[in-house]
């Protein structure tokens, strides 16, 4: 039985740390959508409720606006929103759910969110890659949509944040059998959550010359929306990659050290020689 065990068991194991590890990243990346499914609501119902109140004309200027948003907002943040906003189109001025003033000189036609939105078309609600918010100082991801009125005038961009934080201790406690860690890849392949917190946001998986030429080809499946494992080499250790793509474009990944496959076949082994001696001493 133990020889058995020896020679049969890291096949054996090999292939259940295969199937967890892919239903693993699988169910973390439904995880994520869920909770971007969450604030997608959130912004939406948000921009309903603004519409109608344009709509009634019981909103029109900046200040009218930002104090709906601040209503708005207590009942939304439950969502798991951690500002809205809206940028007006014919000033350029922000009105803030929390109450930040933006600060001399400020245009949210000229900002990355306010553009992607109006890009997208009526109706649309984008998500951006992650970045730091200039209020908070917090690294965000915003959902943003635009809103045009019945004559299809756009009026804005109203956008809400998700403070990644939260997200990211999530996707780096990501393991399999207890072990290994997770990490988040944007399209560009910018890492968006790593265990290595200096690479976060300024290292590039699928082209950076530090990653082994097999990680960095992962890493191209993986922001090509691919679903799979491979095994690869990095820092005199074998590793397993797990990887499944996000509805919203983001690619999840589980680090798994091969060597724990060994371990545990070595542990169980161990098991059955001890109960195999007392058995023969018995």
């Amino acid at each position: 039985m133990a020889g058995v065990t020896y020679y049969r068991g890291e096949t054996i194991i090999t292939g259940l740390a295969d199937t967890a590890g892919l239903e693993m990243v699988k169910g973390a990346a439904n995880s994520l959508d869920g909770q971007f499914d969450k604030i997608q609501g959130g912004v939406q119902t948000a921009a309903d409720s603004l519409l109608f109140a344009f709509a009634q004309q019981t909103v029109s200027d900046d200040d009218s606006v930002e104090k709906l948003l601040v209503n708005i907002f207590k009942q939304a943040s439950n969502s798991g929103l951690s500002d809205i906003y809206m940028g007006h189109e014919a000033t350029g001025k922000l009105s803030d759910g929390v109450g930040w003033k933006e600060p001399e000189g400020y245009d949210a036609r000229i900002r990355p969110w306010y553009k992607q939105a109006v890009a997208a078309g009526k109706g649309a609600v984008i998500f951006t890659d992650p970045y730091v918010n200039a209020n908070t100082k917090n690294t965000v991801i915003s959902a943003a949509t635009p809103l045009y009125d019945d004559a299809g005038k756009l009026l804005g961009v109203l956008t809400g944040d998700m403070d990644v934080a939260a997200m990211n201790d999530f996707v780096v406690s990501l393991r399999v059998f207890g072990k290994g860690s997770g990490l988040m890849v944007l399209k560009s392949g910018i890492l968006a959550s790593y265990h290595v917190k200096e690479d976060v946001m300024k290292a590039n998986i699928a082209s950076d010359s530090k990653f082994p030429e097999p990680l960095r080809n992962i890493a191209k499946k993986m922001v090509a929306g691919e679903t799979g494992y491979e095994t690869y080499a990095y820092q005199g250790e074998d590793r397993q990659m797990f990887y499944a793509p996000t509805q919203r474009g983001f690619a999840l990944g589980i680090l798994f050290p091969v060597s724990e496959i060994t371990a545990m076949v070595h542990a169980l082994t161990f098991v059955l020689l001890a109960i195999a001696a007392i058995a023969l001493l018995v």
